[in-house]
């Protein structure tokens, strides 16, 4: 009977030893491990690379949309056409109907928005590579803005990924949005290196 017991004894602590071994087997949740940190750094490189796409975008696959709010109003175009969508911009009307100022519009809400992913993904890293990456996001952050504002006039400013709740909120001011652009490009010269600096192999083309 006591060899049974003892054979019990010896199974149940093999049992809660094991079970011990594997629930403190676990992934530390208040530090970045080294397979999380490049797991992380290949996100925040995405991100990165999303936020210079949309230079693509807009000088080729948005160019009348970029042209009919920037270039139909001025004085370099003669219009001669009958879309109404350029007829409106080319007589100062935007109309939030125009199909290529509502594109426009949330194309560059979309892109200020990418900008805000890739400073939402460094904010836990203090390191020159953030700095890095968060100047490069900030300078177009601020491009957006401000092209936004020279369109528009007051429009919406996005310093932040936007909560479920933040998405119809009021225009803020243009004193507002030239002291969220001056701030971006600012940190942007202080943390970009120069075009020597950062080698032609890093240049896009």
């Amino acid at each position: 009977m006591k060899q049974i017991k003892t054979y019990i004894m010896a199974l149940a602590g093999t049992c809660i030893l094991g079970s011990c071994s594997d629930f403190l087997d676990v992934t530390p949740q208040g530090e970045l491990t080294t397979d999380l940190y490049f797991s992380q750094e290949e996100r925040i490189n995405e991100a990165v690379s999303r936020v210079y796409s949309s230079i693509n975008w807009r000088f080729f696959r948005l160019g009348t949309m970029y042209f009919t709010t920037h270039e139909f109003p001025s004085d370099d175009v003669r219009m001669n056409t009958a879309d109404a969508n350029f007829l409106t911009a080319y007589n100062f009307q935007y109309d939030p109907n125009n199909v290529y100022v509502e594109r426009l519009w949330e194309r560059w809400y979309q892109y200020i928005n990418d900008c805000n992913q890739v400073l939402e993904l460094t904010k836990d890293y203090d390191d020159e590579t953030a700095a890095l990456y968060n100047a490069q996001a900030r300078f177009f952050r601020a491009y957006w803005h401000f092209d936004l504002m020279n369109v528009f006039g007051e429009v919406v400013l996005r310093d932040h990924v936007p909560a479920e709740n933040e998405y119809n909120i009021p225009k803020s001011s243009e004193e507002d949005i030239y002291r969220l652009v001056i701030s971006d490009l600012e940190y942007a010269i202080e943390h970009l290196p120069t075009r020597q600096e950062w080698g032609e192999e890093n240049l896009v083309v």
